[in-house]
C-alpha cells in the first residue's frame, strides 16, 4: 500500500522509497503540520492514520484528504529535490562560480585530448603521442622502431583497438601532426573559453556559459569538413561552417535517422560554405535505408551540392532514377557540365535495408567512383573539369536548384570530405 511518514528525525518517507527533510518538505506544502503535540506520524492509504506524542499514541482509521494528495504528488516532489539538490551544489559567488566553469571546461576539454586520430581510416589513441613521438625519434637515429619493431624490418604503431599497423617514418609524421593540431586546437580554446568566462561578470551568466562550442570534431579526421550524425537532430554534428540546418517539407528525425520516407517533397538544406566547398577532389559518404524495393517509382534524389536555386555552378547531384540507375550530374564553375546523366550501374536495394554509400570525385586526373557497401558499382567516370568554391548550399534529399523530387529513404552518418577518401571501397 501506499504510504506516508513523518519519522522522529524530521524526514517526511513518501512510498518508502522517497525521503525528504522536513525543510525541504515545508517548501512544496507550507501548511503541512504534526497534529497538536505529536513527534511522529504515518498515513497507509486505505487503510490508517497515526501520530504519537512523548507518552501516547494515537490511530484513526480514516481517509486522510492531505495525506492522499502528498502520496498522489511524489513525482513532483521528486523532480522539485533533484533540481534542489543540484542547484545546491553550485557556487554561490562569482569567484567560486568561475573556477566551478573552468573544471568542467577542462575536464570538456580532456574528452578531446583522450580521443582519437584518423589516418587512413584507422583511429589512433592521442593518448600514445609521447610514446610514438619517442619511438619517431628513435627510429630517426638507428633506421627502426625501439617498440614497434619485428626483426628490424616491420615498423609499427598501436590503432585504438591495440592492433599493429604498419607505418614508415613519413606516415607516423603524419599522424603525429594530427595529434599535435588536436592538442594545439584544444589549448587555445581552453584559453579562449577561459578568458570569456573571465570576462563575465554575474553568476548566472558564468554558470550558462556555453564552453562546448568550437572544439575540432572527434575522432579527428583532417580531410572531413561536414559531419551530422541525425541521431538525435537535423543540425551538424560538426562542421567547418554552419551547423544549421533547415528541414522543409516536414523532415525530422525518427529512430536516429533523418526519415525522409515518406515519398513526398521533404529536405534539410546546410550551408556548403566550408562544409562542401571542394573542388577538385572530395568525398561523400553516408548511409542510405530505402523505403522501396528494387527501382523507385519517381526519381530519388540522394544529396546535391550546388550554388543556389535555379544555378547549376558547380553542381554535384546524386540520383536512384526509376530505371534502377544511380546517376551523377557534375557541372564546372560556368554551369558547364563536367559529368551529365552518368550511370554508374544499376542498384536494386531491399526496403528496411541500411547501404553504405560512397562518392569519390577526382576532377583533376579523372577518377570519379561510387562504392556501395565496400563495392564499386559501375565504371570508373574519367572526365575532368575545374570546379571553384563558389558553393552556397548542401541539400540532403533533394536537387539545390529545386527540380522537384520526392524522397523515399532515410539517411544516417552523412559525411563530406576535401580529398577522394578510397579507390578501391570501403566498409566501416
Amino acid at each position: 500500500m501506499d504510504s506516508f511518514r513523518h519519522n522522529p528525525d524530521d524526514f517526511i518517507i513518501i512510498n518508502e522509497t522517497l525521503i525528504l527533510p522536513l525543510d525541504f518538505f515545508l517548501t512544496q506544502e507550507p501548511t503541512y503540520v504534526l497534529p497538536s503535540g505529536a513527534i511522529t506520524q504515518q498515513y497507509i492509504q486505505g487503510s490508517f492514520r497515526k501520530w504519537q506524542d512523548e507518552t501516547n499514541e494515537t490511530s484513526l482509521s480514516i481517509p486522510w484528504t492531505e495525506g492522499d494528495n502528498y502520496i498522489a504528488n511524489i513525482a513532483t516532489y521528486s523532480a522539485a529535490y533533484s533540481a534542489y539538490l543540484a542547484a545546491a551544489a553550485l557556487p554561490q559567488t562569482l569567484a567560486a562560480a568561475k573556477t566551478y566553469q573552468k573544471n568542467l571546461l577542462n575536464d570538456y576539454a580532456n574528452t578531446i585530448l583522450n580521443g582519437n586520430v584518423v589516418y587512413d581510416e584507422k583511429e589512433y589513441p592521442i593518448s600514445l603521442s609521447e610514446r610514438l613521438r619517442r619511438e619517431a625519434y628513435y627510429f630517426a637515429r638507428i633506421g627502426q622502431f625501439e617498440w614497434g619493431s619485428v626483426l628490424g624490418i616491420d615498423h609499427y604503431v598501436l590503432d585504438k583497438n591495440n592492433t599493429h599497423v604498419d607505418l614508415d617514418l613519413y606516415q607516423v609524421a603524419a599522424v603525429l601532426n594530427l595529434m599535435d593540431k588536436v592538442r594545439t586546437m584544444t589549448n587555445q580554446n581552453i584559453d579562449t573559453h577561459s578568458e570569456a568566462i573571465d570576462a563575465l561578470t554575474t553568476i548566472n551568466a558564468v554558470l550558462a556559459y556555453d564552453y562546448t562550442t568550437g572544439w575540432l570534431c572527434m575522432p579527428y579526421n583532417a580531410a572531413r569538413t561536414f559531419y551530422v550524425s541525425y541521431a538525435t537532430s537535423i543540425n551538424g554534428t560538426c562542421g567547418e561552417g554552419s551547423l544549421t540546418g533547415t528541414a522543409v517539407g516536414g523532415a525530422a528525425i525518427l529512430n536516429g535517422k533523418l526519415d525522409l520516407a515518406h515519398n513526398d517533397n521533404r529536405y534539410v538544406s546546410y550551408s556548403a560554405v566550408s562544409n562542401a566547398d571542394f573542388t577538385q577532389t572530395g568525398a561523400v559518404r553516408f548511409i542510405v535505408t530505402p523505403n522501396y524495393s528494387g527501382s523507385p517509382a519517381i526519381q530519388q534524389q540522394l544529396f546535391s551540392i550546388g550554388k543556389a536555386s535555379g544555378n547549376n555552378t558547380n553542381l554535384i547531384s546524386l540520383r536512384h532514377a526509376s530505371n534502377g540507375l544511380v546517376k551523377i550530374y557534375i557541372y564546372n564553375s560556368s554551369a558547364v557540365s563536367i559529368i551529365n546523366d552518368a550511370a554508374f550501374s544499376t542498384w536494386s536495394p531491399t526496403s528496411g535495408t541500411p547501404y553504405l554509400f560512397e562518392l569519390n570525385i577526382d576532377l583533376t586526373t579523372g577518377a570519379t567512383r561510387l562504392f556501395v557497401d565496400g563495392v564499386q558499382k559501375g565504371s570508373t567516370l574519367t572526365q575532368t573539369g575545374t570546379r571553384s568554391t563558389d558553393v552556397l548550399l548542401l541539400h540532403v534529399g533533394q536537387y539545390v536548384p529545386l527540380q522537384t523530387f520526392t524522397s523515399n529513404f532515410s539517411i544516417e552518418g552523412f559525411k563530406v570530405y576535401n580529398t577522394v577518401q578510397h579507390t578501391s571501397g570501403y566498409t566501416p
